[in-house]
């Protein structure tokens, strides 16, 4: 595993520079960024009500706000295509259809604990 941290450095506010550390591997120093995750947040505070800031639906129970995040992942890994009509999921070789919510429904499934 690859692992790299990024620095923002500042100034009154203002980002002023960035540092780049590799913690662990050997990860590449260019692809060394913020944007991937920075981008998932926003996306999860877009569709996720239970995680925007100074809201009355804000998580209250960690389980209920648990399932609610592994119920979009589920939803934006194998549900949504982004790529004309292919998810992620099937860019990853874990499913070879677009799921509906009627078979992520109706599919048995095991609980784990």
């Amino acid at each position: 595993m690859d692992y790299g941290q990024l620095i923002k450095i500042k100034e009154k506010g203002r980002v002023i520079g960035k540092k780049k550390i590799i913690v662990f591997g050997n990860p590449d120093v260019n692809e060394i960024e913020t944007t991937n995750i920075e981008c998932l947040n926003t996306i999860l505070r877009n569709r996720l009500s239970r995680l925007v800031r100074q809201s009355q639906c804000h998580a209250k129970n960690k389980y209920k706000l648990n399932s609610a995040v592994e119920l979009f992942r589920f939803y934006w890994n194998f549900m949504k295509p982004l790529h004309g009509k292919v998810s992620p999921g099937m860019e990853e070789n874990l499913t070879h259809k677009l799921w509906t919510w009627g078979n992520f429904l109706h599919t048995p499934r095991t609980v784990v604990n």
